[in-house]
């Protein structure tokens, strides 16, 4: 079947029609703001994904000493280790262990000098270097050398305890704690405040505390009082009984437990407690004893729950001193 044409209507004059009418549509969808730009071009970008490198690990003291340990690091992931190394020096790298950054790990330092410290939820840098010959990323730390603690006691008329000392609240001579010297009551009064001072002696150590991923729960120093509970505690943290012992709990700030030269000026910090002690059910005549303990990365939560101050806890101080009246 044929198509007839219009009389007078030639391929050119088509075409300018055609023009025409694209034209005038363009123009209006200008008008709407629905026409695209004229010199607008498709733009199509690609991503390189990121290179997948072994993991190493570098450490510095963060008070500017030397652990002088066997440093071991255990890399976790998702609460379940990854890989260990035992004896290494900085900067270790995990062998087999590839990585890429953003990847999440939590690192546990440990040293054969006491030192102890997680560091959870670290991310993989996205800048890699060079370590012994190999490319790697290296995730840095903060660490600590252990400082060397001691525990002095006294009360509210500066009388100075020493271990085993008689803290006895009945004034007047004769009233010892089983014979011991002095023989005037210190302090010879009740209620009466008991000091307990708790120092580093050693230059650039001290404690960081921090958080246990795996076990979920925060490692610090404390001072724990501990005895048959007889003689009455205020001014603990918490107390508990466990055991038929009682336990009175003080957290130990890190930064008074850091022993640093700064400058030219060496600076030793000490943890000054204040517990106030009442004769409570005490006999006159019969002392109870009171252990003072300083634990590092432990948790009082989990020894009242299981009996443990935690899996890495360590005594790091011991004193004792009678209670009498």
């Amino acid at each position: 079947m044929r198509i007839a044409r219009r009389p007078g209507l030639t391929n050119a004059g088509a075409v300018v029609i055609v023009i025409f009418i694209l034209a005038a549509a363009y123009i209006y969808l200008a008008s709407t703001g629905q026409a695209p730009a004229l010199n607008q071009v498709q733009q199509h970008t690609t991503s390189t994904p990121a290179q997948s490198l072994p993991l190493a690990v570098a450490w510095s003291d963060s008070f500017g000493g030397t652990d002088g340990g066997t440093i071991d690091l255990t890399l976790y992931q998702n609460g379940v280790q990854v890989q260990q190394l035992t004896g290494v020096s900085s900067p270790a790298i995990f062998s087999g262990v590839y990585v890429t950054p953003g990847e999440i790990f939590s690192i546990l330092y440990s040293s054969s000098n006491g030192a102890y410290q997680w560091f959870p939820d670290i991310s993989v840098p996205s800048s890699s270097s060079v370590q012994s010959s190999s490319q790697v990323y290296t995730i840095n730390l903060k660490t600590f050398t252990l400082g060397t603690y001691s525990i002095a006691m006294s009360d509210q008329a500066n009388d100075v305890f020493s271990s085993e000392g008689c803290f006895n609240m009945t004034a007047g001579t004769g009233h010892q704690c089983g014979g011991e010297s002095p023989a005037a009551s210190e302090p010879g009064t009740s209620p009466s405040n008991l000091y307990i001072t708790v120092a580093n002696s050693v230059t650039n150590t001290g404690y960081i505390s921090s958080f246990d991923p795996v076990d979920n729960f925060q490692l610090n120093a404390l001072l724990i009082i501990s005895s048959s509970g007889a003689a009455s505690f205020s001014g603990c943290g918490s107390t508990f009984t466990r055991s038929s012992t009682f336990y009175c709990v003080i957290s130990l700030p890190d930064s008074q437990l850091v022993c640093q030269t700064i400058g030219q000026t060496l600076t030793c910090g000490s943890s000054r407690s204040s517990v106030t002690v009442q004769p409570g059910t005490l006999t006159h005549g019969t002392p109870e004893a009171e252990t003072l303990t300083v634990y590092v990365n432990a948790n009082a939560n989990n020894f009242m729950t299981v009996g443990s101050w935690g899996p890495a806890a360590q005594s790091v101080a011991s004193a004792t001193i009678k209670i009498g009246t």
